[in-house]
Parts: structure tokens; sequence; C-alpha cells
């Protein structure tokens, strides 16, 4: 039997240091190099024709990884920006090679990496391996992993997490038909939390006419349209993890869609289209009017982008 971890359409960002491992040689390069300052505030000049990137002082000297500011022993600010003069500003600097190094006013000295300052700011796109796909273009890179590897192998797990950060979603196979296996692979993937039916919960067909406890159409002969799970809550499921112990002799089939791949070819195709359901705010909610009784609502945009209109999130 086969158990499916799926990523519900929420991109993340992963966050580099600020600083390079090994200082910058910067013997070759001009100080005024791509780099103009102004009175608060600094713009580097990335590209020819592109507005240039603009850093204020203040913002750039509290994000530093200085030792004065950030301890990378516990990754934690040492330091608060009420502590920071809103006076500072650089004595000399430096620009090579896509880093920039501060001599700031205040004594401190750091090095920043441009492509961290990018990434912070929302002004990059995502460097990471996703791939958005449809059904012509997954059908050969669909990530297997089999179960016994991922529960006792370093590499079995990682080639489980490539698949996620590649597709979303990754299948795991050969995995015993119980509860308690759904749960320990589970708890080898990622912390779990309580959702409100709790941490592992169960989905089968049931005579609906006479159940009073849970109505759900999830545990109906119908079939369900393409959808992600709990958008009625602030924070929607991150990994979902469905296992078959039982299957159906026919039917039953588990239907995916990459989301972000059909956000982005409505943006391309139908911009007006996709402007709407960026900007346009609406309510999901979850009713339940026997015990145990439930209401959730949660109002927000179907898309939600960063900064840079990078996809995050998709309701």
């Amino acid at each position: 039997l086969a158990l499916l971890c799926t990523f519900s359409n929420v991109l993340t960002f992963l966050h580099g240091q600020g600083i390079a491992g090994n200082l910058t040689n910067f013997d070759h390069c001009s100080t005024k190099q791509k780099v103009e300052l102004f009175t608060d505030h600094l713009e580097i000049q990335i590209e020819d024709g592109q507005r240039p990137l603009k850093l204020n002082f203040l913002w750039l000297r509290d994000h530093s990884r200085s030792d004065d500011t950030y301890n990378k022993r516990s990754h934690q600010r040492v330091k608060s920006i009420l502590d920071i003069s809103e006076n500072v500003k650089p004595l000399t600097y430096t620009y090579c090679d896509s880093h920039l190094h501060i001599h700031w006013s205040d004594g401190s000295e750091y090095e920043y990496s441009l492509e961290w300052i990018r990434k912070v700011m929302g002004e990059s796109k995502d460097s990471s391996m996703q791939m958005l796909w449809n059904q012509e273009t997954i059908s050969d890179k669909i990530v297997q992993v089999d179960c016994n590897e991922m529960m006792i192998e370093k590499k079995g797990l990682t080639k489980f997490f490539e698949g996620m950060e590649q597709n979303g979603f990754a299948l795991l196979t050969e995995c015993q038909s119980t509860k308690s296996a759904t749960m320990a692979a589970a708890d080898r993937i990622c912390p779990l939390h309580e959702s409100i039916f709790g941490k592992l919960w169960e989905i089968e067909v049931r005579d609906q006419t006479s159940n009073l406890t849970r109505y759900e159409v999830a545990d109906t002969n119908s079939p369900q349209e393409f959808h992600t799970d709990s958008s009625y809550l602030t924070d929607p499921n991150g990994y979902q993890i469905f296992h078959i112990l039982k299957a159906a002799k026919e039917g039953g089939d588990s239907l995916l869609i990459d989301g972000i791949y059909v956000a982005e070819k409505m943006r391309a195709e139908h911009p007006d289209m996709f402007e709407v359901l960026a900007n346009t705010e609406v309510t999901w909610e979850f009713l339940k009017f026997s015990p145990p009784y439930m209401f959730h609502q949660h109002k927000d945009r179907t898309f939600r982008l960063d900064l840079a209109g990078n996809i995050l999130q998709i309701r």
C-alpha cells in the first residue's frame, strides 16, 4: 500500500545567512561600483535598465548579522532596533562580486550577500527546486520512496523531501496498512500538529441519514471536486498525509492538480481574472451544529502573493 503526502499549495522561501562564509577580496573593487549613497539610504544598480535596489540605512544595520547584533549559535537577535541610532550611516562601503561590505558609524562592520538581501526584501524569484507541472509533464517525474527506506535511511528521507520540494507531493510505497504505520511515517516527516479533527482522522463511507456526530461529504461515495483543505483556518494545514488502509474495489482515485501551475497560467492568459483572485477577499467557513460543535471562519484572498508577486499560498 502507498502513502501520499501533499503540500497544500504553500510555497516557502528559505532565507540563508546574510554573511558569506569567507570575506570577499575587495582589493580589485571600486568603492563606487554600482552603489549610490543618499541621505538615509543607498541604492544598488543590479542590472542596467532596471530600477535600483533601495536599502534604508537603519533597516540594513538592523538586519546585520554582526556579533553585536546577532547570535550565530542560537540564531537569535541580541540587539533591539531601539538600541541602534536612527542616524546610523556607512562611514565606508565597498560593493563587489555581489557582496556589500559596510563600516558603520557606530563602529560595527559587516559584509552582506546581495542574494540574501534580495530574498529578505522579496525582490528575487525563489531559487528552490520547485517545478510547475501538468498531467503531461509530471508523469515521469513522480517521486516514489520505499516506506522502509524513508523510515531508516537519511537518503530515503532526503529523497522524500526533494520530491515534496520539487512537485508539492511525494508517494511512499510498501507501507504497512495500519494506523500506527501512518503515524510513524508522519512523525518521521515532521512534528505533528492537532487539527480540528485531531492528529489522525478516518474517512470512510457512512450512512449519513443516521450519522448524528459527524456529517462530511468526504464520508460519501460522491466525488470530491479539486480543493485545498482547511481554507477556513487562519493557518491551513501544511503537509497533508493520505493513507488508504482499505481500498475500494473500484473508484477512489486520488487526483492532484498543481495549483501554482494553474495560477501562473491564469496570470499569463487571463491577467484580469488573476488580479481579481489575488486582490479580492473571500470568506471560508466550516460549521458543525452537533457535538462537538464547531465554527471556523477566515477571510483572505484566493491567491496570496509576496511583495515581488510570487505566489505564497492558494486557498
